[in-house]
């Protein structure tokens, strides 16, 4: 569940820095930047780990939950 937490977290980050970048400044652009770039690392790395343990479960109903709510993530 942890990994599923973290890819929702960064994408509501990513949601919030695109609204924050329309009202920045030039100047402030790449602080938006380095926000978008670490939350999309998160994303990633979260992901990769939930379907790694996804595979390794002995639910299939439940990996196929965790697949699913990934693929709406991201």
């Amino acid at each position: 569940r942890v990994p599923l937490e973290i890819c929702e977290t960064a994408q509501a980050v990513l949601k919030a820095a695109s609204l924050v970048r329309r009202s920045l400044s030039k100047a402030y652009q790449v602080d938006v930047e380095c926000v978008e770039a670490l939350a999309r690392a998160a994303q990633q790395g979260a992901r990769a780990l939930a379907l790694t343990n996804a595979r390794w479960l002995s639910d299939p109903a439940y990996s196929l939950q965790v697949r699913r709510q990934l693929a709406r993530l991201t």
